[in-house]
């Protein structure tokens, strides 16, 4: 039931999959990085970030959605 007083803290919400997350989770993580240390390398950490994304996705495409 809704009410003139009712108040909503949530105005949209997206379910997002955790490769979505972790993708998200992942650039930011290689910005902060960057940012802490211009000289970061990031090809390491990227193909890192390139495996477990297609790990992620394999199992995801395995699951009944």
């Amino acid at each position: 039931m809704d009410t003139p007083t009712q108040e909503w803290f949530v105005d949209e919400f997206h379910l997002r999959s955790p490769v979505e997350e972790f993708e998200e989770f992942s650039s930011r993580e290689v910005e902060r990085l960057r940012s802490e240390d211009p000289s970061f390398a990031d090809a390491r950490h990227r193909a890192a970030i390139d495996l477990v994304r297609t790990k992620l996705h394999t199992e995801r495409e395995g699951t009944i959605r």
